[in-house]
């Protein structure tokens, strides 16, 4: 009887125990699934903040190009273009929507951003500026981009810059290299890191791929990531440019 009494309290502890890693785990898998929406949708909506900025550039550009064209025609002709002030009137409006889509995105709506949003010329600078932290990176940037979207440019180098700093992260002091390349229809970003002398790599999963993978949604694009055979990690991103690759054909 002792020895059945000891018996069974073993396994009655076992199973208690066992439930209570089972409710750990179940925990941990909630958080990890908590973060994980958290840090899309904050993704999500920095990149609706930087396109705010891209769409509202170019609705006022319009708005003062039909103010110009009607104040031409009014005093040319002494009468007032209709068509010419709807526009005006209606990319005011739309920049009054814009401003409050704005107002409501931003955390801290009383600190306003008045930094430009970063693009391709600037590729150059974050290159330079990882260098002494100890990421070794070479640029290669082939192709012309004169007639790539600023929402393009912007996303190429958000890629680029996180993919860079999780290779930062987790495998300086190392090598890396960043290619560019504009094509008829899409623009292709490579960018890949050694093993770093630490032997560590980018790791495959985490926030920052999930950061590239609703930039390249947003352009109907493909992301692949994954480490190397020799230990480093590759990120290969395609945007497309779907308004160039009808020009173009």
């Amino acid at each position: 009887m002792f020895w059945l009494v000891l018996v069974a309290a073993w396994l009655i502890g076992i199973w208690v125990r066992s439930r209570h890693e089972e409710a750990d785990l179940a925990r941990h898998a909630q958080e990890v699934e908590r973060e994980a929406e958290a840090a899309v949708a904050a993704e999500r909506a920095r990149i609706a903040r930087e396109l705010h900025d891209i769409v509202s550039h170019n609705l006022s550009v319009v708005v003062l190009q039909a103010a110009g064209a009607r104040a031409v025609e009014e005093r040319r002709l002494g009468m007032v273009g209709g068509t010419l002030e709807k526009i005006e009137h209606s990319g005011r409006a739309a920049l009054i929507e814009m401003r409050r889509l704005l107002g409501v995105l931003r955390e801290d709506p009383g600190a306003p951003d008045t930094a430009p949003n970063p693009g391709l010329a600037e590729l150059r600078d974050l290159v330079a500026g990882l260098r002494p932290a100890g990421l070794d990176v070479d640029l290669d940037m082939q192709g012309d981009f004169d007639d790539v979207p600023e929402a393009v440019t912007l996303s190429v180098y958000r890629i680029v810059q996180e993919a860079l700093t999780n290779a930062l992260k987790h495998a300086a002091p190392a090598s890396a290299r960043v290619r560019v390349l504009r094509e008829q229809s899409a623009v292709d970003i490579l960018v890949e890191n050694g093993p770093g002398r630490g032997g560590g790599a980018a790791p495959g999963a985490g926030h920052g791929l999930m950061g590239m993978r609703e930039r390249v949604a947003l352009f109907g694009g493909e992301l692949d990531a994954g480490p190397l055979p020799d230990g480093g990690f590759r990120v290969h991103a395609r945007l497309v440019l779907e308004d160039a690759g009808r020009r173009k054909r």
